[in-house]
């Protein structure tokens, strides 16, 4: 099973028919929707058009289910699951398979990777969740999800950014591409005035960048008097991000200092705290 997981959905797919599991017509009122489904937003006009492929072609491809008591819960196809509802089916096909609560949710994230262009950020919430419930490292999810261990840093940094621009990133109005580069900037009023500029005057990825990259370059006096923070310190922020999967920030005082990390939820904060607790997270 993990080598599936590793491999992809498709690769799950083929392990599937490999062991020559049967498909069988499950009743819809007993699937359960996947918990850990990490898309939220689902097109409905792309859903009705799959309803009605569905009522003239059938539906080709089963979905897969793990038995649950006397029903069951879906682990991969929910798209096909809501399309069948809306093409009023009674039965689906499916592929039943015993899987973990782990084994479920990384099934569902990278079927949704691979196949239906993931929002950004419900990528983002989707490591990060991945990282809490199970106690995951940012090496250990790019490895589960087949990417750098550097790309999951910078999306997981979305979710630093202020409500105002995830909202214009979720609406479309400025890119993934342009996010990342603002997530750079640590200042929350000059973030906002970038992603305004950006909006206004249709700037693109890389002309940001470059102006991203003259403000850097311009000499600056909170940038030396930030400077003093020592090489270790900044070492040790970056394995508590690492951790605990948000923005950490060791602040120092003389021989004194404190440690400032970010929640975003009162659902993130209990994450938190459960990881600092039981202490299970380790950084490798």
């Amino acid at each position: 099973m993990r080598k599936a997981l590793g491999k992809g959905i498709a690769a799950l797919l083929t392990s599937a028919e490999a062991s020559k599991q049967p498909v069988i017509n499950i009743s819809l009122a007993r699937i359960k929707i996947n918990k850990y489904q990490a898309r939220k937003d689902f097109n409905q006009e792309k859903l009705q058009e799959l309803a009605d492929s569905i009522n003239s072609k059938g539906l080709i491809q089963p979905i897969i289910v793990s038995p649950e008591k006397d029903d069951f819960r879906l682990i991969a196809g929910e798209r096909r699951l809501r399309a069948a509802k809306l093409a009023n089916l009674k039965e689906i096909p499916a592929i039943v398979r015993k899987s973990t609560d782990e084994d479920i949710f990384e099934i569902a994230l990278i079927e949704n990777l691979q196949r239906e262009n993931l929002g950004i950020l419900e990528e983002a919430q989707a490591y990060q969740h991945l990282m809490g419930t199970f106690n995951l490292t940012q090496e250990q999810v790019a490895e589960k999800v087949h990417k750098e261990r550097s790309v999951i840093a910078n999306t997981l940094r979305l979710l630093n950014l202020p409500e105002e621009i995830k909202k214009a990133l979720s609406k479309n109005l400025i890119s993934a591409g342009h996010a990342r580069s603002i997530s750079g900037i640590k200042d929350g009023r000059l973030q906002l005035e970038l992603m305004k500029k950006i909006i206004s005057e249709k700037l693109t990825v890389r002309e940001i960048e470059e102006i991203i990259g003259n403000m850097k370059t311009r000499p600056s006096v909170k940038k030396k008097t930030k400077q003093s923070k020592s090489p270790e310190l900044l070492n040790l922020e970056e394995k508590l991000r690492t951790i605990l999967g948000t923005k950490v920030q060791i602040i120092q005082k003389c021989k004194t200092g404190s440690i400032q990390i970010q929640w975003y939820s009162f659902e993130d904060l209990d994450r938190i705290m459960d990881i600092i607790s039981h202490g299970r997270n380790k950084y490798k």
